[in-house]
């Protein structure tokens, strides 16, 4: 697995496409990676569900994973603001754009993009592998110029 995430590293990944399926793949990738690193997990919809994992995995995850779930905006750039401090070579956001909803459109769509761009330094800063989850919320023009790659899922 190491060898596989190798390119990975220092890169910001984002999952679009059918909700149900961004959710389910952020939680499989957190219990996939927690061989290769620590894992911070930070959880912006309420979505992390450790049932929903295989029982062999369940226990491992545990000791390898850091949640954290931001009631506003100003506490999730707080957790992003601290990620370089963490042990953890792996971030996973469960869905950077979900925090965004009830903002005024013009507001959101430029502390977004502030906040994608922080995520972007960090991420390349540190070397870490950044998974973002994308409801789409915010227009994905603003969104691209700060990711890597998209998958669509």
């Amino acid at each position: 697995m190491e060898q596989e995430t190798q390119n990975m590293y220092g890169k910001v990944i984002l999952l679009k496409g059918d909700w149900s399926l961004v959710k389910r793949l952020c939680m499989s990738l957190s219990a996939k990676l927690q061989p290769v690193s620590d894992i911070m997990f930070i959880d912006t919809c309420n979505m992390f569900d450790i049932l929903c994992l295989p029982l062999k995995e369940r226990e491992y995850l545990l000791e390898r994973i850091r949640i954290a779930r931001p009631f506003s905006l100003k506490h999730l750039r707080n957790l992003i603001s601290i990620v370089p401090n963490q042990p953890s070579k792996v971030l996973i956001i469960s869905s950077l754009d979900a925090m965004f909803a009830s903002k005024h459109p013009k507001d959101a769509a430029f502390v977004f993009q502030q906040m994608l761009s922080q995520l972007q330094h960090i991420t390349k800063k540190n070397n870490i592998i950044t998974i973002v989850g994308y409801e789409g919320l915010i227009p994905f023009k603003l969104v691209e110029k700060y990711v890597d790659c998209a998958y669509l899922v």
